[in-house]
């Protein structure tokens, strides 16, 4: 129990953090924007709110509005923004939804098709050399090594 406390605090905190990255690089872009300052309060409320409460489902569905809002920055501002998050924390704008794939598969405990291995094998092929997504990758590795033996695949 305590352990689950424990990385449910790590994960509030990874997102309240990753969140407010997002954010602070958007008010940067949009200082003279009156409405984005508006927007951005909300979400900062909405953040520390779900923190507070240690709602990690709320904390995802904030993250994930985020990310919508950060996806209709102009492209070359999306790369600054994405190479800052992928620096500090192995994640940005565009993996949300294949780490949200991923995610099922690990829950499930294995890789139903061949789309989910396709994502998975390219998740495993641009994080295998992360340090500090190791123990993940060993897990990934794994399930796509039973997938293959399963289907034949590789």
């Amino acid at each position: 129990m305590i352990n689950k406390k424990k990385q449910n605090s790590e994960e509030i905190d990874k997102i309240t953090k990753w969140c407010k990255t997002v954010l602070d690089y958007i008010q940067q872009l949009a200082i003279s924007d009156p409405n984005s300052g508006k927007i951005m309060s909300i979400f900062v409320t909405q953040i520390e709110a779900a923190a507070r409460l240690g709602n990690i489902n709320n904390m995802n569905k904030i993250r994930d509005e985020i990310a919508e809002w950060a996806r209709n920055l102009k492209e070359d501002e999306i790369l600054i923004l994405n190479n800052i998050l992928n620096e500090q924390f192995s994640e940005d704008l565009n993996s949300l939804k294949i780490v949200k794939i991923i995610e099922g598969v690990k829950k499930k405990g294995r890789i139903r098709n061949l789309k989910e291995y396709e994502l998975v094998k390219r998740y495993f092929d641009d994080h295998f050399m992360n340090e500090k997504a190791h123990a993940e990758m060993d897990a990934i590795q794994k399930l796509i090594d039973q997938y293959q033996k399963e289907t034949g695949n590789f």
